[in-house]
């Protein structure tokens, strides 16, 4: 048997191995399925993948890369770096409140108030700067990190027991990691991502953990001319869940930044009419004593314009987002085949959120 028997051999048991059927159901450029419409193929673009047939791939990534590409298919440079920019704002759920006070010269454990606090509205907004190297292990099957600064920004505004509005942002640092599966889907093509992260913010005692899930589902219009340009468009919804339960500190002056009288008197007077109708009852002190002090303590700060040095509201909580699940819209446009410009929004649902990004691909 000679050698071109023999490499010839290897090639059709490549074929059929059902690592490389996968890769074939699952590469993620719609450039292949124009093979199914022949007439929508200019002569340029059929030369383009008549040239991947015959392509001598020697990199390391993906695996099955040469393979690939023989079979006509056009799949991204294996490795990249997005720089993302990203914003979003959502009203958020706070149960299980729990609040206490520490000051330079007294402590008061939290206490719960869940019975007692009412919120009429929670908004958290986010911006963030992310930087996300990512690389494509098969030609379907793509891991990235994530690494990120940026602020958030809570808005919460009382109903009970006295009306209040509030707005406290923290700087904010987040490390996590995420996976990606894309593929075809008759003459489009969908993508299956999931991501988690961890935020360090400084009101904090620990970090958040946030976790994301989306699925889009698009077409990508080729350049006739030049076939590796390329714009890609599509819909899809997007999940998001945080931890529930944090706790942590705010500087008394994030939450109040100067004195209001007017609201020491609200939260004094309301005090008095609850103890009234609450705490003679047997037993009541366990939750009177401590709440008395509470609004004692920030009544007292509100009352002043003096600096308030080393003092805290102390809390813990539970929160959810209000709504999990939002549609999102997007685009890219591919220059080359190593730089890419995307855009993506949400806009159904209670989340907004609006994705700028810029990404450089490269061989390896």
């Amino acid at each position: 048997m000679n050698n071109t028997t023999i490499k010839k051999n290897r090639y059709i048991k490549g074929l059929r191995s059902p690592f490389f059927f996968i890769a074939m159901l699952l590469c993620t450029n719609a450039v292949l399925k124009a093979q199914n419409f022949q007439k929508l193929i200019s002569k340029k673009q059929q030369a383009y993948i008549d040239s991947l047939k015959s392509l001598n791939y020697p990199y390391l990534l993906p695996v099955l890369g040469e393979k690939t590409y023989n079979a006509g298919f056009d799949i991204p440079y294996p490795a990249g770096v997005m720089v993302n920019y990203f914003t979003q704002s959502q009203n958020i759920v706070i149960s299980d409140l729990n609040v206490g006070f520490e000051g330079p010269d007294n402590s008061i454990d939290p206490i719960p108030l869940d019975t007692i606090v009412t919120f009429e509205k929670a908004t958290a907004s986010t911006w963030a700067l992310t930087f996300r190297p990512d690389v494509w292990i098969l030609p379907f099957w793509n891991v990235y990190g994530i690494f990120a600064y940026g602020k958030n920004d809570t808005y919460i505004k009382l109903a009970k027991p006295v009306q209040i509005e509030t707005n406290t942002d923290f700087d904010a640092m987040a490390a996590g990691f995420g996976t990606n599966i894309a593929g075809g889907l008759g003459p489009g093509w969908f993508a299956l991502d999931y991501n988690t992260s961890w935020s360090f913010i400084e009101a904090l005692d620990k970090p958040v953990n946030v976790s994301n899930f989306s699925v889009r589902f698009g077409s990508t219009i080729v350049n006739k001319e030049k076939p590796y340009k390329n714009l890609a468009i599509w819909v899809g919804a997007f999940r998001q869940r945080i931890e529930q339960n944090t706790s942590g500190r705010v500087s008394f002056r994030q939450i109040f930044p100067g004195a209001d009288q007017n609201l020491a008197d609200r939260l004094e007077d309301w005090y008095a009419g609850w103890e009234e109708e609450n705490c003679d009852r047997p037993g009541s002190g366990i939750i009177c004593e401590p709440l008395g002090e509470l609004v004692e303590a920030i009544a007292d700060n509100l009352r002043t314009d003096e600096p308030i040095q080393n003092t805290d509201i102390t809390y813990s909580l539970k929160k959810e987002v209000k709504q999990e699940w939002n549609m999102i819209i997007g685009a890219q446009y591919q220059f080359n085949k190593r730089f890419q410009f995307r855009t993506e929004g949400g806009i159904i649902g209670d989340r907004k959120s609006l994705l700028l990004s810029f990404n450089y691909r490269f061989l390896i």
